[in-house]
């Protein structure tokens, strides 16, 4: 992915891949681009972030997912 202000070259997983259950979500094989400068801890970090804010989490999960977005 590209920034438009800065010509920037990001790499990363769409927002829209994240857009689904949680339990789909978890099942998910993650492959890294051998360019990618991050270590696993940062990519597993930034998958569970996606996965709690863009996935779409079960009921029970509702007053924390709201605590947490506030």
């Amino acid at each position: 992915m590209e920034d438009p202000d800065s010509n920037e070259m990001f790499f990363g997983a769409d927002d829209s891949n994240f857009n689904g259950p949680w339990e789909v979500l978890l099942g998910k094989d993650v492959r890294i681009d051998p360019k990618v400068d991050l270590s696993k801890e940062e990519i597993v970090a930034n998958c569970l972030l996606n996965t709690v804010l863009i996935g779409r989490h079960p009921k029970q999960f509702d007053s924390d997912f709201n605590f947490i977005c506030r």
